[in-house]
């Protein structure tokens, strides 16, 4: 379970074909998987606006989610999105 979990990576190879020289041609890079444990900042094992704010208050924290290699208004933005207000 990904649950307690802090580093994932996904790697998907559907679809890829190998090549000539044994390479896979149409492979999907690694992706880091943002785990609900990276997210419960406030360790209450609910994920809301106070995680988001001590992720932006700590650069360790801080979390590249749309992966432009600075952390900014629109990974906070896309953070925010998620979380449900029920």
């Amino acid at each position: 379970m990904l649950l307690n979990e802090n580093l994932v990576t996904l790697s998907l190879q559907s679809g890829a074909l190998k090549t000539s020289n044994n390479e896979l041609n149409n492979a999907i890079h690694s992706i880091r998987v943002i785990t609900f444990k990276n997210l419960d900042l406030s360790l209450d094992n609910l994920i809301g606006v106070d995680d988001v704010v001590k992720m932006i208050g700590n650069p360790a924290s801080q979390i590249d989610v749309n992966q432009d290699r600075i952390f900014n208004q629109e990974d906070i933005s896309i953070l925010l999105d998620q979380i449900s207000m029920h």
